[in-house]
């Protein structure tokens, strides 16, 4: 049949389509487009981003010490708190590219004056809790570079200035914590706060008060990570009086959340910036900011009819240009179009229910064999593939998996509790098992009642630096594979006879490059 819009209608050449209409953090996204040939209407790539979980908000707030200390001490000529104010400056950056439904806000703690809508004394909200916008980026950028050039005084004048004295950690915490839990926004999404000062608390009188409201804080899922700068020359800070106690009140324990070994567990860590170098600051807080874009949950068989929960990470995402939407140039109304099919000999208008497909049987070296299905049969190709899910279809030597076997980037596979609890200590026995032996994993994954797909899991173990923290962490490679007639043989011709001298002669000398 021919295809012919009911309407249709474009933008004159002089207007700009707007890209801001109607367009959500993950519309219209798939990793894997364009990369497949002869793929039917509807199928998903079971290695696709997974738009049910993938993307989910992610809530930071920064937290940043504005008192004396952190203007007083300085990363060559940046005071503390802005070399921190930069940081955050630039996490919202990255945001407003790869996440721009993710809410961030900057709240100064140690301010003279007070600038929250909860009254708390000494604590001014810079930036509100919501998404990162380019005006607001622009303007903490402007600010940071006065202050690096010398054109403006490092201060927060805007807030009465910065008091030098002790302040109520558990005012602060209570602060953020409301900030948190009056956001709308927030429901459901992954709440953290990033403190960044100079100052141990250490002989804090609010301590107990502290660890309360740390473990309050807990119970809804709104987790703290601090990070220090230690003042050059300065007395080393001494982290085991206060926040040890307060981190430690805010970090999940197995008995009470099954999350043994699980890698998406916050940690202990304390780090301190001990060193003249403001990029530290900078990767430290990227590293610990990054979000963690699941792709898919599944379940894996055992051929011993046990069941393991793993959990597919991307490595790589990419990051999809919005459509453009045209636009009447009258009006600028956006214009939407219909499409319908017409059969060409009747010219009568064809429903879903009467149209076929047609498929190509054999393979692509078995001639050009059809196959006609009628509407309706489509469907049920797809109910033999057996239930969702993984499954074990063999161990096979390492030697064997080929780097031209992956077809798209590979993915990241980790144990996960929440369909099979002790799943991340069974995986990393699991791993460990097969590192030793030098084996890797086929696996067959259908999902969703879509075509199969083979997947191979390589196993991958932990390694550690010298600084204690985790550089590669311990899981499963997965690539996905190709079938066997997938892989074809290109032959090239073979290239003609060699030049003669006298052509050698004729031919102009090479240039230096």
């Amino acid at each position: 049949g021919l295809r012919t819009p009911a309407a249709l209608s474009r933008a004159p050449a002089d207007r700009r389509p707007r890209t801001d209409l109607g367009m959500n953090e993950d519309d219209g996204f798939d990793p894997d487009e364009g990369q497949g040939e002869g793929e039917g209407e509807g199928d998903e790539d079971p290695m696709a981003e997974d738009r049910s979980s993938a993307h989910f908000r992610d809530v930071i707030l920064f937290v940043i010490d504005a008192r004396v200390d952190m203007l007083k001490h300085k990363f060559g000529d940046v005071p503390f708190a802005f070399v921190a104010l930069e940081a955050a400056t630039n996490c919202m950056a990255e945001r407003v590219v790869a996440a721009p439904a993710d809410l961030i806000s900057v709240m100064l703690v140690g301010t003279k004056e007070c600038e929250n809508e909860f009254g708390f004394a000494s604590i001014a909200v810079l930036c509100k809790l919501a998404e990162p916008s380019a005006a607001t980026i622009r303007k903490l950028k402007n600010r940071i570079e006065e202050v690096k050039l010398g054109l403006e005084e490092p201060n927060f004048a805007e807030f009465g200035g910065s008091i030098d004295g002790a302040i109520d950690v558990s005012n602060a915490m209570h602060c953020a914590q409301l900030m948190l839990a009056s956001e709308s926004k927030a429901k459901g999404a992954t709440k953290r706060i990033f403190w960044l000062t100079c100052s141990d608390h250490a002989g804090d009188p609010g301590k107990e008060v502290a660890v309360i409201k740390a473990n309050d804080m807990l119970s809804q899922q709104v987790y703290i990570y601090p990070f220090f700068f230690q003042p050059v020359g300065g007395e080393k800070l001494n982290l085991s009086s206060f926040w040890q106690d307060v981190i430690a009140k805010n970090r999940p324990t197995l008995s009470s959340s099954g999350l043994d070994n699980d890698p998406d567990a916050p940690t202990f860590e304390l780090p301190i910036c001990d060193e003249e170098d403001a990029n530290k600051v900078q990767a430290m807080l990227r590293r610990s900011s990054a979000r963690r874009i699941v792709k898919k949950r599944a379940v894996l068989l055992l051929p011993d009819g046990h069941k393991l929960g793993l959990c597919f990470r991307s490595l790589v995402m990419k990051k999809p240009t919005p459509g453009s939407v045209t636009l009447e140039r009258a009006t600028n109304l956006q214009i939407t179009t219909t499409t319908r099919q017409i059969c060409q000999q009747t010219a009568h208008l064809l429903t879903e229910h009467s149209v076929g497909y047609l498929f190509n049987a054999g393979g692509h070296d078995k001639g050009e064999a059809t196959v006609m299905l009628e509407p309706g049969e489509k469907p049920k190709l797809k109910e033999g593939y057996g239930e969702e899910g993984l499954r074990v279809i063999s161990i096979r030597p390492k030697q064997v998996l080929k780097p031209y076997h992956n077809l798209h980037s590979a993915s990241f596979a980790t144990g996960c509790n929440d369909d099979v609890i002790g799943s991340t200590t069974a995986v990393r026995a699991l791993v460990e098992a097969m590192a030793k032996k030098e084996v890797i994993m086929i696996v067959g994954w259908v999902f969703k009642t879509n075509k199969p797909s083979l997947i191979a899991l390589s196993p991958q173990l932990e390694v550690r630096g010298s600084d204690g923290r985790v550089s590669l962490p311990l899981g499963f490679n997965a690539w996905k594979l190709p079938f066997a007639d997938d892989i074809r043989d290109v032959s090239i011709p073979p290239v003609g006879s060699a030049p003669s001298p006298e052509a050698l002669d004729a031919a102009p000398p090479p240039r230096a490059a």
